[in-house]
């Protein structure tokens, strides 16, 4: 088996994502690794918006993503693990191929929400796309539901 030194392990704050960060921690203590913890702040759809209203959005998202992904970044310090955050814009799939390609990630531990029929068709899933296009392994962590 490879040696995992980096864990990429992107997060949206959801239960499954902290489920997920679990998984990540426990193999990171194992084998030593670091942790890249990742949160991607997705574009707002701009439908019926005012544009001032869209950057009041903007900034109470980017507001609560630093927030998030800080008290993360200390649960997991808290644990032993080395942690170092990213927090970054687009795409979520796109950008965590992008950063686990970036900091030669040798495993992606990920929630995946499980959804299935028309909000799968209509939502798609994260997981299974970064699943289908990473260059190195994923691990999906189920939610408890």
């Amino acid at each position: 088996m490879a040696r995992l030194r980096r864990i990429l392990a992107p997060t949206d704050f959801s239960d499954c994502s902290i489920r997920a960060l679990e998984y990540a921690a426990e193999l990171a203590k194992q084998y030593g690794a670091e942790i890249i913890l990742l949160h991607v702040e997705e574009p707002i759809t701009q439908a019926a918006l005012s544009p001032d209203l869209i950057d009041a959005v903007r900034t109470e998202q980017h507001r609560f993503a630093q927030k998030g992904i800080e008290q993360a970044a200390e649960r997991l310090r808290a644990t032993g693990v080395r942690v170092r955050t990213r927090l970054n814009s687009g795409l979520a799939h796109e950008q965590i191929v992008k950063i686990a390609e970036e900091h030669r990630a040798d495993l992606i531990v990920m929630g995946t929400h499980g959804r299935s029929g028309l909000p799968h068709l209509f939502v798609g899933s994260v997981a299974e796309t970064v699943v289908r296009t990473a260059s190195c392994p994923v691990l999906t962590v189920k939610s408890r539901d």
